[in-house]
């Protein structure tokens, strides 16, 4: 009763300061570069509310935790796409190639953020001056993870980025550092990552200043206290942003379907709904071929779809 107690305290301990922690961490919101390492990939993640460093399972675990794969039996491909706010469009494509004699596997990925074409404006046409520009972020990445133990695996990776704005150019690399561990006991999993290491980011401009990488330290557990339901919880401590806090949950109530949902404390779009911050999402399998959606509510920004495919071969 007393673990019970401390628990629920716990919890209202977190809600309760969430103004707290976006008032601390809410004044370095813009002062990185590369957006695009900031979102999250995979339609299966989206839908657990971007709590998966601890699952890291399929190509989309690259992007979230490069260890995860070295448990990976089979070579395997996957892709994603999403339908961002103000139509942004986001795609991820991640391989993973087991390597035996390793004890681990390589992995591949590639990313593209991309927005529609926008006006020109200046103060003295504010309604546009019939000129178009566009941004984008492109990206390449390499990972590598080894099995330590049977239960225990850590991952490096290394990204490749090009961002465009316009005629202005920028390039970075950025190392993730991770780990995954199982405990051996209902399927827990603890999944500890370090994303984005490097540089500053200069662009091509010489007025122009350099801007760090969004450095973020994500860690997360979940497990199956029962057998279809799994339960998980993450942490992300980004070096630009508030803490952000999310819990999530799948439910498989047969063999080839999944439901998920996640749900981002205090990661939420300026709206009072009550569905803001809420995520879902649903897995349809066939054999080794797996077909996920993702839904997010980002209040009065709007809502983001994710669609993806999967195949173990």
């Amino acid at each position: 009763m007393k673990r019970i107690l401390i628990g629920i305290l716990l919890i209202a301990g977190v809600l309760h300061s969430q103004s707290l922690f976006e008032i601390l961490g809410g004044q370095k919101v813009g002062t990185t570069s590369m957006v695009l390492l900031k979102m999250g990939m995979g339609a299966r993640a989206i839908g657990l509310g971007n709590s998966y460093v601890s699952i890291a399972e399929g190509p989309e675990g690259l992007w979230w935790n490069p260890a995860g794969s070295a448990f990976e039996a089979h070579r395997s491909m996957g892709m994603s796409h999403i339908n961002w706010v103000t139509d942004i469009m986001i795609d991820h494509v991640g391989v993973i190639l087991p390597v035996k004699k390793l004890y681990g596997a390589v992995g591949l990925q590639m990313a593209s953020l991309r927005t529609p074409y926008m006006e020109r404006t200046d103060e003295y046409h504010p309604f546009g001056t019939g000129e178009y520009f566009t941004y984008g972020v492109t990206l390449i990445g390499v990972s590598m993870s080894r099995l330590i133990s049977d239960r225990f695996s850590a991952g490096v990776g290394v990204k490749l980025m090009n961002e465009v704005l316009d005629d202005v150019k920028s390039y970075g690399v950025a190392v993730d550092f991770a780990t995954l561990y199982k405990v051996g006991y209902k399927d827990i999993k603890i999944g500890v990552a370090l994303s984005n290491l490097g540089p500053d980011v200069r662009p091509n401009c010489e007025s122009c200043e350099a801007f760090s990488l969004p450095i973020v330290y994500k860690l997360g557990v979940s497990g199956n206290p029962w057998k279809p339901l799994k339960l998980v919880f993450q942490i992300d401590k980004p070096s630009d942003n508030v803490e952000l806090f999310k819990i999530a949950g799948e439910y498989t109530p047969i063999k080839f379907v999944t439901l998920r949902w996640g749900y981002q404390l205090n990661a939420r779009g300026p709206s009072d709904g009550g569905l803001n911050g809420l995520s879902a999402g649903a897995t349809v399998r066939y054999k080794t071929f797996s077909l996920d959606y993702g839904y997010r509510n980002w209040g009065y920004f709007g809502e983001i779809h994710t669609v993806g495919i999967n195949l173990s071969y």
